[in-house]
């Protein structure tokens, strides 16, 4: 459904009686729109997760598995204009950067957070965000006039080792990242599992936040 819907529909399965909820990403349109459904669904015991699904990304593993960071570099480009029409009605309905950034967003909150908005630039054809961290830097842009799309970490560990990941690269297609986080969803769910790489309902609130900072400015 729509993500402005996503929050009233979330309040309304736990008023109902749902024992847990897993909402798309991004949850909801604002943060101020998402907060009360996080609060009630933690005085009602209703496990809530935002399915934030590039947490169970094969790069995002390898990543963590390379451990702390000295400097990290993330860059991302979507290119709505190859998206399918209706892809973009989707975007001109629940907003163009809400859609687009909120997953490398988290991703990076996530994996080095937390992040804070440094600046917005608006131009004819792009959107571009720039967001820091105590040992990230990060810039998300969003365009209608280039056929590129791309996902890229780059980046110091600790010990001074260097790397460089495309997340978007081929040996990744295959990996199925939405079973994996409804899987690990329902196994949370029904008492198998921790939330683990779930994006709790409390977690989405941070990206909530930055996007929120980003519309303001």
């Amino acid at each position: 459904s729509p993500t402005v819907h996503h929050a009233e529909q979330a309040m309304a399965a736990i008023m109902n009686g749902a024992r847990a909820v897993l909402v798309e990403k991004p949850p909801a349109r604002t943060w101020g729109d998402w907060a009360p459904v996080v609060l009630v669904a933690e005085r009602q015991l209703v496990k809530l997760a935002a399915g934030f699904n590039w947490r169970f990304h094969p790069a995002a593993a390898l990543l963590r598995e390379l451990g702390p960071a000295r400097r990290v570099q993330f860059t991302a480009l979507d290119d709505i204009g190859n998206w399918p029409n209706e892809g973009s009605a989707h975007l001109r309905r629940d907003g163009v950067v809400l859609i687009s950034a909120s997953h490398t967003i988290d991703l990076v909150n996530h994996l080095y957070g937390p992040l804070r908005m440094k600046r917005v630039t608006l131009a004819p054809d792009i959107v571009l965000l720039q967001l820091t961290g105590q040992d990230v830097y990060m810039s998300v842009l969003v365009s209608w006039a280039t056929p590129l799309c791309v996902s890229v970490a780059v980046g110091e560990l600790s010990d001074g080792r260097l790397f460089e990941i495309d997340l978007l690269a081929d040996e990744w297609r295959k990996a199925d990242m939405h079973r994996d986080c409804v899987a690990r969803f329902m196994d949370w769910a029904e008492g198998k599992a921790d939330s683990g790489l779930l994006c709790t309902g409390r977690e989405a609130l941070e990206t909530m936040r930055i996007l929120d900072e980003c519309r303001a400015s």
